[in-house]
């Protein structure tokens, strides 16, 4: 049995493909490139002194800071991401386009976290089912150019 239907592969892989133009019109200046915690979600930062504090930095390294907003807000529901953007903008400028990129970056933290998950057999079903919903949804509204963050 395939882990993933053919159809929906090929939807990861034009999305990866479309992901890939997005970054390269982005570029690498200092504005929108630097180092970056790579794994920012609710398990990995703490509440100090009433601010979050990040903690495991294992995936840390060089790229756009939009990625870490995408790997972000996808643990966000929907009807509180915008909230999320208002806040950021209080405390740093993003890009024109950011909208787009930001999905481009959560597709990409999503495929990356199937990645990380495809080694343990006790996952697949999971990564299985969760592929198949991601595919005719968040995929497909992508692949169409169609916002999805909020809806």
């Amino acid at each position: 049995m395939s882990l993933v239907l053919p159809e929906h592969y090929k939807m990861l892989t034009v999305a990866a493909e479309k992901i890939v133009a997005m970054m390269k019109t982005l570029g690498t200046t200092p504005d929108v490139w630097g180092l970056i915690h790579a794994d920012l979600h609710d398990g990995n930062y703490l509440y100090y002194n009433e601010e979050i504090q990040p903690i495991d930095f294992a995936r840390c390294g060089f790229g756009h800071y939009l990625y870490d907003i995408g790997e972000s807000i996808q643990y966000l529901m929907p009807q509180v991401r915008p909230s999320f953007f208002e806040g950021y903008q209080t405390i740093g400028k993003l890009p024109d386009g950011y909208l787009q990129a930001v999905e481009g970056f959560f597709i990409m933290a999503t495929i990356g976290n199937y990645s990380f998950h495809l080694s343990n057999p006790e996952e697949h079903k999971s990564i299985s089912d969760d592929v198949e919903h991601i595919a005719k949804t968040l995929l497909r509204k992508y692949l169409e150019d169609e916002s999805f963050l909020f809806g």
